[in-house]
């Protein structure tokens, strides 16, 4: 009956709904493909086997055949066409708001995310990096990339080294030792493609070919000494010479060996094909061991941009129509271009290149599809150079994820034989050069004219007067040597504090001081200067003089000022505000200050003692009182507090408001992150930057929303269930377990599942941000050694919070915290960051937390604990356990101070109390419910977060054994709020008035 009543109605069943999507898939692939068997249907499935793509494809075309239809439609599944690489289709930059560059970019990583590793192993997934929104990202990595470098090794490099490097006999290179060099690393994928290769080179069923390709845009030619731009916008001198010049005795030398290896196949043959690219690509012919200055001199011509795919294009067709003309192989595609044919021999491609091209993803992307191609390729650079790193880091994911592509680093001051080595083993997977071919003489390059330096006076010139032994400047004295530091640092350290290491550097070079590997020791031994990073600074005024300050005029006293209607107070703090913290400390009137702040020890001393994010120290402020008006009380006795007395509990005295300039908070929120996980989503109507945006909301079969300033606000992007596969794609690990929950992004966003019926139909996503400068409101209320409890409504900021009190207490103390969902510090990349030396703990199961606190107790010796969620009985009753051991525990609650005091299972953590019923004599103001104490608070200050229009806002609760009896017992509680708003910290010192259980149901 039903399934005439759908036919009636016209409701297909999904069975053949599914079945007519398939037909409508398979129709529109014969369309644009031809049928099965055809020459262009068998080169896409090549391309698809190629890309490891196949099963995502099927998969997407029985589950999802709208969206392969799209994607089809699109050109994901097909090799780029030869129209698209002329007009740069891929190429051409998206709008300045979009998360990808370009086309490529965004097509590139969609097949990396969705396409089978080499390895058959699950890697996280891919995220591009852009030099405008990773700045510190791209900074980070190429750091860690440089820390890996390690010196060559002494026993190969006494047998590699020779004269003839380029960098020995360049007049202008001062150094003479080898650059340190990352080790680089040929993936287990690389080594079996290499061995296949070699497997059927042996048998006769393959054969092999070989070009060069060269870049020769105007960076290869830039001069290292005179400063090259990072992307920090830093300059940074190299002491090496030119890329092309380097690449110009790489070439040299790999000739001498891939000459003799070409003409074994092609007797006639005098040179290897080389094509040349910088803004376009040039065949330059054959370039010869023989006549290599010659033909270089004819071929090479430096300048122009960067755009590898010009040269990768010319060196297609070069070979393709030499292999068509000469032996019929290769067939041509009017759209595709040229495609391989069975038998065809394989190329191998040497490429030397000096960094990224405009290009690099079209290139990442038609290198993929390409089984033709072996390619190998250099990456020539400088020492030291962010830059050239974090280029080197892109490539190495191009050859971890594409067996097809070696990829070897060059940088700096190399041995050159050495890495012909390295690269003709890559290029060769059968008989390669070896060790006695490499060091015969007659391959080897004679040295060029002595080096002179020409920056030193004019006597002072050495000339290289061995083969083999380093130049060295002449012996100094100490003296001499310590006077030349001293001058070197007088004049780096003339206007400043803080200057690079590589311009230190530079400047010791200029006065003959050898810096290689001995700069961190040059620096530490003066005792004035001290190595963070890549920055020297000066730790002591030795050469900057002291400014001479003269001190502001006194401040009227009060009476001359109340009569001229000038606020002493208030101006004071205008001028204070205005000095430098070496400036303050200029003798003023004794009523512009107020007392000097707690100890260092406590948390107290924060506001004096904690940098901002930019370096800088936030000095001690005046603070400005502000009576109430009609108040005639003197402001220092309105802030000690009233005193109330038994009888008088239900009058509530006004509050007292202080003021105190304090540094602005600063927010950061890793918004690509959150685009990038959307994916295709239409957030234009939502702004990601907004302070006031706190979670996002998809659900299938309705629209996304989005909770602003509390409030959800319905968006017009309706959510399918293509949306939702497509985001939990984005999100690996979020699977419907007891934790389900996922952090991500650089400021720990949170996103967790939707579940109906164990399937995911939901997701919400919690905005994460990194927020400095909370610990402010804490300065002067908290004593070394108290526990602290926070408590709120959730998103107020607890979390938020707890990382910056664990990232100062870890200072000095063994604080282990236990990061209940992993949203205090994310992963171990970010949790120096966040929380600084605290020792992370994060249980397997949430619900056995109090296992993990245990642990802790017992086994690592804390002298702090920090929780970020505290939720059953037992992990109340392990507190209590903390506290009887004298350990300062910091913990986070959901709920508001009252809500936690009438909670069943938290009430603990504040001492606990029972309903009892007591006699007329005992009654308290009549009332004979009375809510006994049941054991003594677990902490010793309670801080109840809000959020306020004006910023976050601190209610400071101390003396709980008292203030909760208050509170039970219906009287008023003394409390300290405190509400950051902008760069002023205010103060409030009030009494609130809780209502008592018992009161609450008296009305």
């Amino acid at each position: 009956m039903s399934k005439r009543l759908s036919t009636f109605f016209g409701i297909i069943p999904s069975e053949e709904k599914n079945k007519i999507n398939l037909e409508k898939s398979t129709q529109l692939m014969e369309q644009h493909w031809g049928p099965p068997g055809s020459p262009r249907y068998d080169m896409v499935m090549r391309y698809w086997a190629s890309t490891r793509m196949q099963e995502y494809w099927e998969r997407l075309r029985q589950s999802h055949p709208n969206e392969f239809r799209r994607r089809l439609k699109k050109g994901y599944m097909e090799p780029i066409p030869i129209l698209w690489i002329s007009d740069r289709r891929l190429a051409a930059p998206y709008s300045e708001g979009s998360y990808w560059e370009n086309a490529a970019e965004k097509r590139l990583y969609f097949v990396l995310n969705n396409g089978k590793s080499p390895d058959g192993k699950k890697h996280p997934t891919l995220r591009p990096l852009n030099i405008r929104r990773d700045l510190s990202t791209i900074m980070m990595q190429a750091n860690m990339r440089m820390s890996l470098q390690v010196p060559i090794d002494p026993g190969r490099l006494a047998m590699y080294q020779s004269p003839g490097d380029i960098f020995q006999y360049d007049p202008r290179t001062k150094s003479h030792e080898y650059s340190s060099q990352v080790t680089n690393v040929v993936y287990e994928a690389r080594r079996e493609a290499l061995h296949q290769l070699a497997e059927g080179l042996h048998n006769g069923t393959d054969h092999l070919e070989t070009m060069l390709l060269i870049d020769v845009s105007g960076s290869m030619g830039w001069d290292p000494r005179n400063g090259v731009w990072g992307p920090d916008g830093r300059i940074r001198y190299h002491d090496q010479p030119s890329n092309i010049a380097l690449v110009e005795h790489l070439v040299h030398r790999v000739l001498h060996h891939m000459v003799p290896r070409a003409q074994k196949e092609h007797p006639t043959q005098h040179g290897i094909d080389t094509v040349t690219f910088s803004s376009s690509g040039k065949y330059v012919g054959q370039i010869s061991a023989h006549n290599f200055p010659r033909d270089w001199r004819n071929g090479v011509r430096v300048g122009g941009g960067t755009q590898v795919m010009r040269g990768w294009q010319v060196v297609k067709n070069t070979y393709f129509e030499h292999q068509n003309r000469n032996y019929g192989h290769g067939r041509w595609d009017p759209v595709y271009g040229w495609q391989p044919t069975p038998g065809m021999p394989k190329l191998s491609l040497l490429i030397f290149l000096d960094g990224e091209a405009l290009d690099m993803d079209e290139f990442e992307l038609e290198l993929l599809g390409e089984t033709w191609a072996y390619v190998t390729i250099a990456l020539v650079g400088m020492e030291n150079c962010p830059h050239h790193h974090s280029h080197a880091i892109e490539l190495e994911r191009v050859a971890r994820f594409n067996p097809h592509v070696g990829f070897f680093d060059v940088h700096g001051r190399v041995c050159e034989r050495m890495v012909v080595e390295d690269l003709l083993s890559s290029v060769y997977p059968v008989d390669p050069p070896m060790y006695a071919e490499i060091l015969k003489p007659e391959f080897d390059l004679p040295p060029g004219a002595p080096p002179m330096y020409s920056a030193w006076p004019g006597k002072n010139r050495w000339f290289f007067m061995g083969m083999l032994a380093p130049i060295t400047t002449p012996p100094q004295s100490k003296k001499a040597r310590a006077a030349a530091i001293r001058a070197a640092a007088q004049q780096c350290f003339e206007n400043t504090r803080h200057v690079d290491a590589t311009v230190f550097a530079k400047a010791l070079q200029d006065r003959r001081i050898d810096t290689a590997r001995q700069l961190k020791y040059i620096i530490e031994s003066s005792g004035y200067m001290e190595l963070n990073a890549h920055t020297v600074t000066l730790t002591r005024p030795t050469f900057t003089p002291k400014p001479v300050i003269k001190a502001p005029p006194l401040p009227p006293p009060p009476a001359a000022a109340a009569a001229s209607g000038v606020n002493a107070t208030s101006e004071t703090v205008v001028k204070t505000a205005q000095l430098e913290p070496s400036e303050a400390s200029a003798p003023l009137h004794p009523s512009a200050f107020p007392p000097p702040p707690p100890p260092p020890a406590a948390i107290s001393n924060h506001v004096a003692n904690h940098s901002t994010s930019n370096g800088t120290h936030v000095p001690y402020k005046t603070r400005t009182v502000i009576p109430d008006e009609g108040s005639v009380t003197p402001p220092a006795k309105q802030a000690e507090g009233p005193s109330f007395s038994t009888g008088v509990t239900n009058v509530i005295p006004k509050p007292t408001l202080t003021k105190e300039s304090i540094e602005p908070l600063s927010f950061q929120c890793d918004t690509e992150a959150l685009r990038y996980v959307l994916g295709d989503l239409d957030i234009e109507d939502l702004d990601l930057d907004d302070l006031d945006l706190t979670d996002i909301f998809i659900d299938v079969g309705f629209n996304l929303s989005a909770k602003i300033k509390g409030r959800t606000v319905q968006l017009s992007q309706a959510i399918e269930y293509l949306d939702l596969d497509s985001i939990v794609d984005r999100l690996p690990g979020l699977v419907p377990t007891k934790q389900n929950r996922v952090i991500f992004g650089k400021t720990l966003h949170r996103a967790a599942a939707v579940l109906y019926n164990g399937e995911v139909t939901g997701i919400t996503i919690r905005v994460g941000r990194k927020v400095s400068g909370l610990l402010q409101a804490f300065s002067g209320l908290v004593k070394p050694g108290q526990s602290i409890l926070l408590c709120g409504a959730p998103n107020v900021g607890k979390t938020t919070t707890l990382r910056d009190l664990s990232l100062y207490l870890s200072q000095q103390n063994c604080l282990c915290l236990i990061d209940t969902s992993g949203e205090v510090c994310g992963d171990a990349e970010t949790r120096k960051e966040y929380t600084g030396t605290s020792r992370v703990f994060r249980p397997e199961d949430p619900d056995q937390q109090y296992t993990t606190l245990v642990d802790c107790i017992r086994s690592h010796s804390p002298d702090i604990i920090a929780i970020d969620e505290l939720n059953t009985k037992q992990e109340v009753e392990v507190c209590q356990t903390v506290a009887m051991r004298s350990i300062q525990t910091i913990a986070c609650v959901h709920g508001d101070i009252e809500d936690v005091l009438y909670n069943p299972v938290l009430n603990k953590v504040l001492g606990g109390s029972t309903k009892a019923l007591v006699s007329d004599t005992n009654a308290v103001d009549g009332r004979k419910v009375v809510h006994p104490r049941t054991t003594r608070p677990i902490f010793d200050i309670v801080v109840n977060i809000k959020r306020t229009p004006e910023g976050p806002e601190y209610m400071f609760i101390d003396d709980i054994s008292n203030n909760i009896r208050d509170m039970l017992e219906g009287k008023p509680v003394q409390t300290i709020i405190r509400t950051i708003a902008g760069n002023e910290l205010w103060e409030t010192r009030k009494d609130v008035f809780y209502r008592c259980d018992a009161m609450k149901n008296e009305q």
